[in-house]
């Protein structure tokens, strides 16, 4: 991660700038100037969180495709640490804005996907991936995608006025400890050089999870004031957050799959879905009940069907064709559109 004095001086003068606006101007002024700071924050020090975790991962002997699924989880500690700071402000209304902006994040993810299978069909006639490739992740999206048909069946038995208790997030989190521990155990031995000492790799670590927590608050404040003072419903401020959370992150995933990194880029678009319902829709369910109406259950649904075809397509036949991306990307759109008049 390359940082110039420029860009250091552009942070400063805008964390100058929030904190002037704090004391001197409007409130709306200064949720605004701590928004883009915290959605600047939150690119960058993602990309530091995840190199640093990448380094370590490799310095500590593990396999890189280990470390990768390690240091992606990074990509989504923003949405997790939205949404917890979100729950903190202890009201329904930004309780369920956590809620969403989790599940819509995983939405997102699985919208992005559909556009990049779209974009490298389209050039290459189909997205050719071997079943190797996603051994482990293939496990794991078959276990999300039941958890997430449970859920909705749960909603839907309920009438979609009931809720997910509280401390069931602890069996979604241990269906992900359990792909990682298989993870561990089943990976290949090899010596790995990484070319990191630990000062600078926990220089990293200290700036990117340091900017995240910084940028992630600044993000939720924006989340609470849409909801209270600006009176928008929970769902659209979640869908706020989570655009700014989810898009620029996971951008950067299919513009590598498009210069031809495209294991990395499909991985990490698939694991910013299993993460979100399983790492961060844990997350919340474990503190708070979890609202299971009409627009939870609709977007588990989706999120489990668009899972399950793109599991099966690619263990069919080992590729992804263009009528698949552009199926996907319609569902998603159409849940987009339809989001408040889905919450019955």
């Amino acid at each position: 991660m390359c940082v110039r004095k420029v860009e250091v001086a552009i942070v400063a003068i805008m964390a100058l700038a929030y904190v002037a606006s704090v004391k001197f101007l409007s409130r709306e002024v200064s949720i605004t100037v701590g928004f883009i700071l915290g959605i600047y924050l939150v690119f960058r020090a993602s990309e530091a969180a995840v190199e640093g975790l990448d380094k370590l991962a490799l310095k500590a002997g593990l396999s890189k495709h280990l470390a990768g699924v390690i240091s992606s989880i990074a990509s989504n500690l923003t949405e997790a640490l939205v949404a917890l700071f979100l729950i903190m402000k202890e009201s329904a209304e930004t309780v369920e804005t956590a809620v969403l902006s989790a599940i819509i994040s995983a939405g997102l993810n699985v919208l992005l996907l559909g556009v990049l299978i779209i974009i490298l069909s389209y050039k290459r006639g189909a997205v050719f991936v071997s079943k190797s490739a996603i051994r482990h992740e293939s496990d794991l999206i078959r276990s999300t995608v039941i958890v997430c048909s449970l859920i909705t069946v749960m909603g839907l038995v309920e009438d979609c006025k009931g809720y997910l208790p509280k401390g069931i997030g602890v069996f979604l989190l241990l269906v992900y400890l359990a792909y990682l521990i298989n993870m561990f155990v089943s990976q290949e031995k090899k010596e790995t050089k990484a070319e990191y000492s630990y000062k600078k790799i926990s220089l990293l670590l200290a700036l990117g999870f340091g900017g995240i927590i910084a940028g992630s608050k600044l993000i939720s404040d924006l989340g609470e004031y849409a909801v209270h003072t600006l009176n928008l419903s929970p769902a659209l401020a979640a869908l706020i957050l989570a655009v700014f959370g989810t898009v620029p992150e996971h951008g950067v995933a299919m513009v590598g799959a498009a210069k031809g990194y495209l294991e990395i880029g499909l991985a990490n678009l698939l694991a910013g879905v299993t993460q979100c319902v399983l790492i961060v829709l844990g997350l919340v369910a474990l503190l708070t009940p979890i609202p299971l109406d009409g627009y939870t259950v609709f977007q588990l649904a989706s999120v489990a069907g668009a899972l399950w075809l793109v599991n099966k397509a690619i263990l069919d036949d080992e590729k992804l064709t263009l009528e698949e991306g552009v199926f996907i990307v319609l569902l998603q759109v159409l849940i987009l559109v339809l989001f408040e008049e889905l919450r019955f």
